[in-house]
C-alpha cells in the first residue's frame, strides 16, 4: 500500500513539475511582458486585443501560481513519507565512523 501511495504522490508531483514548466516558459516566452497592456498610469493600453494564447496572461500567472503551492504541499508529504529514510541516511552519513 505505501508503494502505492508512493508512487501516486510521484507521478502528481511530475505532472504538477510540467505544468510549472509549460506556464512559466509561456509566460517567459510567448506572451509579453506586461509593459504596454492593462492598466498604465490612469488608462489602459490594447485593451481591446490582450496578447493570450490559450489563456492570457493573468490566468497563466494563476495556474502557475497554485501549481507551485499545490506542488508545495506534495513535497512535504514526499517528505513525511520518506522521514525514516532519510533519518537513517543521515544518521549513517554524518553519525557513522
Amino acid at each position: 500500500m505505501r508503494n502505492k501511495i508512493n508512487f501516486g504522490l510521484n507521478c502528481f508531483q511530475f505532472i504538477c513539475v510540467l505544468i510549472l514548466a509549460v506556464s512559466g516558459l509561456v509566460r517567459w516566452l510567448v506572451l509579453p511582458s506586461g509593459y504596454g497592456y492593462g492598466y498604465q498610469g490612469g488608462k489602459f493600453l490594447n485593451n481591446i486585443n490582450p496578447p493570450v494564447f490559450i489563456f492570457d496572461r493573468y490566468t497563466w500567472g494563476d495556474i502557475h501560481r497554485w501549481t507551485a503551492v499545490i506542488f508545495l504541499v506534495l513535497i512535504v508529504l514526499h517528505l513525511i513519507l520518506h522521514w525514516r529514510w532519510i533519518t537513517a541516511m543521515f544518521k549513517n552519513f554524518f553519525l557513522s565512523k
